[in-house]
C-alpha cells in the first residue's frame, strides 16, 4: 500500500512486475514527482550520476513531505535543494593536493570515488571526460572480488587511452579487507594489467604517493606543451581510508585492535565475524604481502 520510487536506470519492466505483485500505491520516478528532468532517452552521453541522484533524494523528500501540512511547510524547495545538493566524501570529491610528495609547489588534482561496479566506472568515467575535458588520467583503483574484475578493467584502459596513455597509467592495489580481490585476479581478468603498476607494493598508501609523484613530473611537463595528469582512486570503498591518509588527512580510524578482531577492516561491528576466521584472514594478508615484497628475504630455517 506504499508508494516506490525508483532511478530512472533501474530495469523498469522487472521492478514494475514486483510493484504489482507487492500491492504498491504508485510506481513512481523522479521526473514523475519534479519538473524538468530530462528523460532517459533525453539524457546526453555525460549525464551526470550525482545529479541523478540527487534528482532521486529530492524525489524522496518530497513525498515523504506530501504526507503531512507541517512537513510540507518545513521543506520547501529551497530547503530541498540545498540538502540534496550535498556531496559525501568519496562520491567524486575533488581535492588539489600540494607539496604532500614533492617540495616543488606543483598543485596536484585529485579524484576520490567509490565507483566499485560496471554502471559506477561507466559514470565516473563520464564525469570525468565531461569536467576535465583533454586531461590525461591516472587511476589507482583495488576491487571487490566478487564483482566484474575484466569489464572494470578494459573500462579503465580505454579511459586512459583516450589521453594517450596505456596500463601504466594504472596502479593496481589490494585493500585490507576480505572481499578485496588479489592483484592476481585483476590481472588474470584482464592480462595486459600485468603492465600496470603493482610489483613495487599493494600498499594503497604507497601506490597513492607513488601515482602522485608520476602526476607530479607529468604536470611540471605540461609546460612543455604535455597535458597534466588528474589522479583518480577508485573501485572500492575499502581503499578511501588508506588513500585520504596518504594524501594528509589525520582522521579518525578503528584502532588496529578492532581491525584485528573484526578481520582486517570488516564494513562495522555489526557483520557476522562468524563469517570470516579473523586468524586465516590475517594469515593470509601477510603471506601475500610477504610475497608481493621485492626486499623481503625469505625466513632462516630454525
Amino acid at each position: 500500500g506504499c508508494p516506490v520510487l525508483v532511478g530512472p536506470s533501474c530495469p523498469h519492466d522487472v521492478l514494475r512486475q514486483q510493484s504489482v505483485e507487492l500491492n504498491v500505491s504508485e510506481y513512481l520516478t523522479p521526473s514523475d514527482i519534479i519538473d524538468n528532468i530530462p528523460s532517459a532517452e533525453e539524457e546526453n552521453s555525460n549525464v551526470d550520476y550525482d545529479v541523478e541522484n540527487s534528482h532521486i533524494a529530492a524525489a524522496a523528500v518530497k513525498i515523504v513531505a506530501s504526507t503531512s501540512p507541517s512537513l510540507k511547510e518545513l521543506l520547501t524547495d529551497e530547503i530541498i535543494q540545498k540538502g540534496t545538493s550535498e556531496r559525501p566524501p568519496c562520491r567524486f570529491e575533488e581535492l588539489s593536493i600540494q607539496n604532500v610528495v614533492t617540495t616543488n609547489n606543483v598543485k596536484l588534482q585529485v579524484i576520490l570515488d567509490v565507483a566499485h561496479n560496471p554502471p559506477a566506472m561507466k559514470y565516473l568515467i563520464q564525469k570525468l571526460r565531461a569536467t576535465y575535458p583533454g586531461k590525461r588520467y591516472r587511476f589507482v583503483v583495488g576491487m571487490s572480488a566478487d564483482k566484474d574484475l575484466g569489464l572494470c578493467g578494459r573500462m579503465l584502459l580505454d579511459a586512459v587511452a583516450s589521453g594517450g596513455g596505456g596500463p601504466s597509467s594504472l596502479h593496481l592495489v589490494e585493500a585490507t579487507h576480505p572481499r578485496a580481490a588479489t592483484l592476481q585476479a585483476m590481472m588474470d581478468a584482464v592480462p595486459k594489467l600485468q603492465d600496470a603498476h603493482h610489483g613495487e607494493t599493494i600498499s594503497v598508501g604507497d601506490q597513492v604517493r607513488h601515482a602522485l609523484l608520476l602526476a607530479a613530473g607529468a604536470s611540471s611537463a605540461a609546460a612543455a606543451g604535455q597535458e597534466e595528469e588528474i589522479v583518480i582512486v577508485c573501485g572500492s570503498v575499502f581503499l578511501m581510508a588508506d588513500a585520504r591518509a596518504a594524501l594528509g588527512y589525520d582522521e579518525p580510524r578503528d584502532s588496529n585492535v578492532i581491525n584485528e578482531v573484526a578481520g582486517c577492516n570488516l564494513l562495522s561491528g555489526q557483520e557476522n565475524f562468524g563469517n570470516t576466521d579473523p586468524e586465516k584472514v590475517l594469515m593470509e594478508r601477510a603471506a601475500r604481502l610477504y610475497k608481493q615484497s621485492p626486499t623481503t628475504s625469505p625466513p632462516a630455517d630454525k
